[in-house]
């Protein structure tokens, strides 16, 4: 099953559509903007997905409308637009769980010539 269903663009930048990984079919909407992060790092062209919290096409259309506008007008003024730290969120936006972290727990050890059976341990 596909992950992203029934996908409009709206206006440039602004994505609405439903995923097929989850039971519910409300729409969700990708906004692509120059956003600021919560850790204060520079400024990037970045997405944010929000859900709508509807089933309805015209509803979920006009409420992604709206969160556009909150997201573009948060950035004018230089609020961060996320609200949760990088270490908590993926490259795509969905959250993160302890277990991403396995490789990364693994790799540093071994970056600083640990050896493999030592780290293993």
């Amino acid at each position: 099953m596909a992950f992203i269903i029934g996908k409009e663009e709206v206006k440039s930048g602004l994505v609405i559509f439903r995923r097929g990984d989850v039971e519910h079919r409300k729409f969700c909407c990708r906004i692509k903007a120059l956003l600021i992060c919560v850790e204060g790092l520079s400024k990037k062209d970045r997405t944010k997905t929000i859900s709508l919290h509807t089933a309805d096409r015209e509803s979920a259309r006009d409420r992604a409308f709206d969160q556009d506008a909150e997201i573009r007008f948060r950035v004018k003024l230089d609020v961060a637009v996320f609200n949760r730290p990088f270490r908590e969120v993926g490259p795509n936006g969905i959250p993160r769980s302890t277990y991403c972290f396995r490789h990364t727990s693994a790799t540093f050890p071994l970056s600083e010539s640990v050896d493999v059976a030592r780290a293993d341990a």
